[in-house]
């Protein structure tokens, strides 16, 4: 990649051990996950696990050299409410991070091709993220009866999903699926639009080391309950995509 070739010898060693020393404290924080998984599993207590792996997240981005910053967030709109969260797609780091931010338990979905892949497939299914096989309709199917589930039983989880299908190749935003509106349409429940900057520099589709960016995800205006109830899932689709058209031309 270009970047790579801007970099001087020194910082490519430098990126190595960080990404060598994340890595080690990830297998660390595997290994004692067990104690918060226990511990959950006998008193059914999610907020300790999801404050775990929050923990883990945040002291690897230390390590990593990734310096996030939040625009436009408010906690308050996770308060009792469930949301169908949606956002652009560049990077593996882009759902990881974003469920170290809000309050209560996202849910996003991802590709079962991830499943393969040890740490990250545990890290995955410990935040309770939803497999996809997208080759598979009827697995596809089921995912999302999980999901909606999820909506009728868990009042305050929310179900983060990437329009896109999956990760850009590069970095700009491409069509978007109507599955996120579907969901949002048959339960009637706002859309919160979310924007991801500098991820696509950090941790690119096909790149395997994480470097030290900065990071930042912006809050865009949620799409409300009344604005699903009032549009097809089409018109949602194309209301949510052309917002996201126009701030990736106003960013670059």
């Amino acid at each position: 990649m270009s970047q790579d070739l801007q970099l001087s010898l020194i910082d490519k060693v430098l990126i190595y051990l960080r990404n060598i020393i994340a890595l080690f404290l990830l297998i660390i924080f595997a290994i004692f996950a067990i104690i918060p998984i226990l511990i959950v599993y006998i008193t059914r207590w999610q907020p300790l696990l999801s404050n775990y792996v929050r923990f883990a997240i945040k002291t690897l981005m230390f390590v990593l050299g990734l310096k996030l910053e939040l625009k436009n967030f408010d906690k308050k709109l996770f308060k009792d409410r469930q949301w169908i969260v949606i956002g652009n797609h560049t990077s593996f780091l882009d759902p990881v991070i974003l469920f170290s931010v809000v309050p209560g338990t996202l849910r996003f979905f991802y590709k079962s091709g991830v499943d393969k892949v040890p740490i990250i497939s545990w890290a995955f299914k410990v935040s309770k993220y939803i497999s996809v096989d997208r080759d598979n309709p009827r697995k596809a199917e089921e995912s999302v009866r999980r999901a909606i589930n999820i909506i009728k039983e868990e009042k305050s989880d929310s179900i983060g999903i990437f329009p896109e299908g999956t990760r850009s190749r590069d970095g700009k935003i491409k069509r978007f699926k109507r599955g996120a509106f579907v969901l949002a349409k048959e339960h009637n429940l706002p859309i919160l639009p979310v924007y991801f900057r500098g991820f696509y520099y950090a941790m690119p589709k096909g790149r395997k080391l994480i470097y030290p960016s900065k990071l930042q995800i912006e809050f865009l205006p949620p799409i409300s309950e009344e604005v699903v109830k009032n549009k097809s899932d089409k018109e949602l689709r194309d209301l949510a995509y052309n917002l996201y058209k126009k701030i990736e031309e106003e960013s670059l």
